[in-house]
């Protein structure tokens, strides 16, 4: 369902016609920006929703960063060992 923009339309039109805007324009102007569909934008709890999975994500990142960075020095101590180990056979 399309959400549209909640303004005093009626101040909006005198801001305008005291800028310098005649009415009819003042009138197209308010009537154009009273039915923007804004149902796409996001609001203030969307935000703050998006900002805790981004954390989560965060965490989650880390905590598998970690994990890899174990596995790559075990791997690298299995290279040296596996290294050291044909240079004693050879």
């Amino acid at each position: 369902m399309a959400q549209s923009l909640q303004i005093d339309t009626l101040a909006f039109s005198k801001s305008l016609k005291k800028a310098g805007a005649d009415e009819k324009l003042a009138e197209a102007i308010v009537e154009g920006i009273s039915k923007v569909d804004t149902s796409d934008l996001a609001t203030k709890t969307d935000i703050t929703q998006l900002r805790g999975e981004i954390k989560d994500v965060k965490v989650e990142l880390k905590t598998e960063f970690a994990a890899l960075y174990k596995h790559l020095w075990l791997m690298g101590l299995g290279i040296v060992a596996l290294v050291t180990a044909l240079d004693k056979l050879l």
